[in-house]
């Protein structure tokens, strides 16, 4: 019950975030936050770019609201920002210089971080 208001607190938080223009996007993965999918229901207005390592869930990612799904293995936490950022750079999903809220899971103290992409 208390991990569901957590949850729900930061979600909300992220929401806020991107309503005051304090972040342009949020990044994720299903293997590293597997509800970062729930955020969704929050409807935040920022784009949402979501790793998953299955060509068949991208697909299936795909049709959902907001959402902007591309495949990709984690690795670390801090590979996997590095080459997320640098992978959707690449595809124009994102630019130099944009705030993502970086969704990392249960065991990070706030569930995400703010980063400016470089």
């Amino acid at each position: 019950q208390s991990f569901k208001i957590l949850q729900t607190v930061r979600f909300h938080s992220i929401k806020n975030l991107s309503l005051a223009g304090h972040i342009d996007g949020i990044l994720s993965s299903i293997e590293i936050a597997p509800l970062a999918e729930s955020l969704l229901l929050s409807r935040p207005e920022i784009q949402f770019f979501l790793a998953t390592p299955n060509k068949t869930q991208e697909r299936q990612l795909a049709i959902r609201w907001g959402m902007v799904p591309f495949l990709m293995k984690v690795g670390t936490i801090n590979t996997f920002v590095r080459r997320a950022t640098k992978y959707l750079i690449k595809t124009k999903k994102i630019k130099k210089g944009m705030r993502l809220a970086v969704v990392l899971g249960e065991e990070n103290s706030e569930g995400f971080e703010i980063v400016t992409v470089k």
